[in-house]
């Protein structure tokens, strides 16, 4: 399965003002794993759901209700 990328962007986390780095990580909806790229805190792990990911989110989850 193609792996959902985030394009690369300077955003800080928030709560630490770390800049936050591209990290894999998977995300599950009803036990369905799909590998994403995400923004992500490497201090303290908080993530940046860009709104191209939450696009793709959306598609999967409508995918797997029609099932």
């Amino acid at each position: 399965m193609e792996i959902v990328r985030t394009e690369e962007v300077n955003i800080y986390c928030l709560k630490c003002q770390e800049k936050m780095v591209l990290q894999k990580a998977e995300v599950n909806y009803r036990n369905y794993y799909y590998p994403v790229e995400l923004m992500t805190c490497p201090k303290c792990g908080q993530i940046y759901v860009s709104e191209k990911v939450q696009q793709k989110m959306i598609l999967v989850q409508e995918n797997l209700e029609e099932k």
